[in-house]
């Protein structure tokens, strides 16, 4: 590490404790007069958007987008905690199955919930918890008194309907090279992006529609080729809790089982500083899908049904073309599939060759049986393609799937030992050769300590589509084995820590040779109160690392050798005022390689303010000096409704934002996000068709919501 960097890293320490030590003075004066909140932070009156902000100090800098949506949703739909399931309950961020299921349990024991504050007296739910799940539960009014009116005057099907939309339009203002005419292969479409999400339910109806232009790609209407408006389009109806059917999904849907090992094509989330209860998880069954990623979703029929008060059934079927490289045989005229496409991009003539052209049809369905606090689930699954799977001769493809058609099978279970004591496993067999198995506990020690273990083996070929994987794993051929604990020392103090050890044996990509990687990070949390939440997290990581190195007259090979990185960052938020909150972050990086070391730094201020009940705006300005791209820094920031940004920064320069929500209405929500980033020393961002000619890169994004 050079002096230079060194001084800015201490100067940047220095600043946060000062601002610290002044807003901590503030606090002390300020502290019996602040008003109580249900969040973990004072939240902003009119905020539409961060009121679940203060969840990410117990996740990450990288949350998966498929996560955060399925959150805003129940933000403006949010669960009943008198009618939802344990699957759906334990969804919620920071809440175990376990802790799922007693909730299920104290409501069937003492009644319905009164309130969304009646959830605390379930005995195994935290404070900290409870402030995590307020912002997405509700308690609705008495089914039987509230809609004893509207039954009468139509059936259910009619009556009680809402209905919201969304419109969202944005573009990158720097024309990259794709759009300007300087390539031989031009993009098609415009650098637009937009988003068009319709969506209407009651009680037991769902329905919704989702377009997505990305930029490059063209709008069009062509039949022949399947492209309706938009490339990606999605679309559902869904029929819920309607006798022994519990759910009926036609069109675009996800299929989560288990712990994963056989079938996830929901979301993997994986944090490093996420809370104990984000190691273990449990399935939600097939669930409706209006995203936006074009490969992790089924499109066909599933539907679950209870065949007895402790027994319920899945079955589900699906049929799409996929994205693939296709290939003839050298010395015969099959067609087979060499790979399939995992970028999803359709913007010139050439990605748009690969634009499914593989057929697959999966077929599967699960049995699950729960009494006594013991789930078992026994699912099994059959895939077939169009076209051969024959993956291409390289040391770190011969392990990949070959073939034409493939199985799935795994029994998971879920076993509730004690009221502290919580054990899951899965077992799944992958195709003729494929084996893998996850054993996990979570337990409470006491009142203040939570600890999560998990161990895993996946001793088989790499999946073909890529449906079953565990999160923070190494992927097939892979073991390993991760702990997490979280200890309350004092009401204002919680301590995190983390430490994983994986070994993959299969070789990776550009590798010929297995895989170690060690992760261990900790994180202190000081919230005193409402007003003010501080947190300092640290993380070491060590890997193989790998370089393509060609010899004279020779070929091209992978020299191994040893990868470590240090992170360190602390983060402090206030709250002034009902009105107006503070946030500012410092992080640090150090890189060690065999051919030198690397650091990077980073800070961030950032004001939330709303002078006006239907006006909150967001601002935030970034620093941030890197030696090169390896020791590039993530900071995730907030972005409108349903959007999603985590910008990597390397090298040197500055970022800033401005987000503006209006309420024009009640229903009406008008939002706006302008951001740029500007860099000290290039002139040139990007490379090939998004290479930009400019030291700065400028976005915006405009986006309508409305509710009937």
């Amino acid at each position: 590490m050079n002096v230079r960097s060194l001084s800015r890293f201490l100067s940047l320490l220095l600043l946060s404790g000062v601002v610290l030590s002044v807003l901590r003075f503030h606090s002390v004066e300020r502290a019996s007069a602040a008003p109580a909140s249900r969040g973990g932070a004072l939240p902003l009156r009119s905020d539409t958007t961060d009121a679940w902000a203060h969840l990410l100090p117990y996740l990450d800098d990288e949350p998966h987008p498929d996560v955060l949506t399925r959150w805003q949703t129940w933000m403006d739909d949010p669960l009943d905690l008198n009618t939802a399931s344990a699957d759906r309950l334990q969804q919620l961020p920071g809440v175990s199955l376990r802790q799922a299921l007693q909730i299920v349990s104290y409501r069937g024991t003492h009644g319905p919930f009164a309130d969304v504050a009646a959830l605390q007296q379930v005995p195994t739910l935290s404070t900290r918890t409870y402030r995590m799940v307020a912002p997405f539960v509700q308690v609705r009014p008495d089914a039987e008194e509230a809609s004893t009116s509207a039954r009468e005057a139509a059936p259910w099907w009619r009556h009680d309907w809402h209905m919201q939309g969304l419109l969202r339009a944005g573009r990158r203002i720097e024309r990259a090279r794709g759009y300007t005419g300087r390539t031989d292969v031009p993009y098609l479409g415009s650098p637009y992006r937009s988003v068009l999400r319709l969506r209407a339910w009651n009680a037991h109806l769902d329905m919704g529609l989702t377009t997505d232009k990305r930029p490059g790609e063209p709008l069009q209407w062509d039949p022949t080729t399947r492209q309706y408006g938009a490339d990606h389009l999605v679309g559902y109806l869904r029929l819920r809790d309607r006798g022994r059917l519990r759910q009926l999904v036609v069109g675009s849907y996800q299929a989560a089982f288990g712990h994963g090992l056989a079938l996830w094509t929901g979301a993997r989330f994986a944090s490093a500083y996420g809370t104990p209860q984000t190691l273990l998880r449990h399935g939600s069954g097939v669930r409706a899908y209006r995203g936006t990623n074009p490969h992790s979703y089924f499109r066909g029929v599933g539907a679950t049904v209870r065949i007895t008060p402790q027994v319920d059934a899945t079955a589900f079927v699906s049929h799409r073309n996929r994205d693939a490289t296709l290939d003839t045989l050298q010395h015969a005229s099959d067609i087979v599939a060499r790979s399939l496409r995992s970028t999803s991009l359709r913007r010139t003539t050439t990605e748009r060759q690969y634009r499914r052209v593989l057929p697959t049809t999966h077929v599967g369905g699960q049995v699950q049986w729960q009494a006594a606090g013991l789930r078992v689930g026994l699912l099994g699954l059959y895939a077939r393609f169009g076209h051969p799977l024959v993956p291409s001769l390289r040391p770190d493809t011969r392990h990949d799937f070959a073939g034409q058609w493939t199985t799935h099978w795994s029994l998971a279970a879920h076993y509730t030992l004690s009221e502290n004591l919580t054990l899951v496993g899965e077992g799944a067999l992958t195709g003729p050769e494929g084996r893998a198995a996850v054993l996990g506990a979570h337990a409470d020690i006491g009142r203040a300590a939570t600890l999560v273990v998990r161990g895993y083996a996946m001793h088989r070929r790499y999946d073909a589509l890529d449906m079953g994987s565990l999160p923070g794993s190494g992927g097939a051929g892979s073991q390993g084995a991760e702990t997490r604990l979280a200890l309350t020392v004092h009401p204002h103090w919680t301590l995190y820590g983390a430490l994983q050890q994986t070994y993959t044996r299969n070789p990776q990509f550009r590798t010929t040779r297995p895989e170690v990687a060690t992760r261990a990070s900790a994180a202190v949390h000081y919230d005193p109160h409402t007003q003010l939440h501080l947190r300092l997290q640290g993380q070491w990581r060590t890997r193989d690392h790998r370089q393509s190195t060609t010899y004279p007259y020779g070929p091209t090979v992978p020299v191994h050798s040893m990868r470590t990185q240090h992170n360190v960052r602390t983060h402090l938020r206030y709250a002034f005022t009902e009105t107006l909150r503070f946030d500012t972050r410092a992080a640090w990086t150090y890189v060690q390689q065999p051919d030198g070391s690397e650091t990077g730094t980073l800070l961030w201020v950032e004001t939330g303010y709303a002078p006006l009940a239907r006006l909150s705006t967001n601002m935030r300005w970034t620093l941030f000096g890197t030696d090169s791209f390896e020791s590039r820094l993530f900071a995730y920031e907030p972005d409108v409704r349903y959007g999603f940004s985590v910008p990597a920064l390397f090298e040197h320069g500055q970022r800033a934002h401005v987000l503006v929500r209006l309420d024009l209405t009640s229903a009406v929500h008008l939002e706006a996000k302008y951001s740029v980033t500007a860099y000290t020393n290039r002139d040139v961002i990007g490379q090939g068709r998004d290479q930009i000619d400019s030291s700065r890169v400028r976005n915006w994004r405009l986006q309508l919501r409305w509710t009937l």
